[in-house]
């Protein structure tokens, strides 16, 4: 690390000095140059007490719908959906890959649970009514439909 420390570095390296970001070297060359230079002393003693004083500022509450308000002054107003548009634009969302994927992983993470732990939604079919629910084509279910 040199020691010459520079205006420009002393411009570019002050919100560093400021967060407290400094290697100590680099704050003792920063700190060397800041106090002796015309120019970058008046600088780094204004932002330091600007910096000071935004801190002692109060917190304001953002304004309701702000981030609406922002959006429709730059991009301009949007149109509102509603109805059925709404509803169809709702579970277009259903339809991205994503979702779907995750869907299908949760989906075939539960059966995977189920079986371990022992449950076989076959033979608790058993137990409705004769009729309710019987294949009408048992090769349709190799794994053991066992209806009685």
């Amino acid at each position: 690390m040199t020691t010459n420390w520079t205006c420009e570095q002393t411009e570019s390296r002050l919100i560093d000095y400021l967060d407290g970001l400094l290697q100590p070297a680099e704050l003792a060359a920063f700190n060397a140059h800041a106090h002796t230079c015309e120019r970058c002393a008046p600088l780094v003693a204004s932002v330091s007490d600007l910096l000071i004083n935004l801190h002692a500022l109060p917190n304001l509450e953002t304004p309701p719908r702000l981030v609406y308000a922002i959006l429709d002054k730059t991009l301009g107003p949007r149109e509102t959906v509603t109805g059925w548009a709404a509803v169809l634009a709702w579970f277009k969302n259903f339809s991205l890959p994503r979702v779907a994927y995750g869907t299908a992983s949760l989906a075939t993470t539960f059966l995977i649970l189920a079986t371990a732990s022992g449950f076989s939604f076959f033979n608790s079919l058993s137990s409705f009514p004769m009729g309710y629910f019987k294949p009408s084509f048992p090769f349709l279910f190799p794994f053991g439909f066992n209806f009685k």
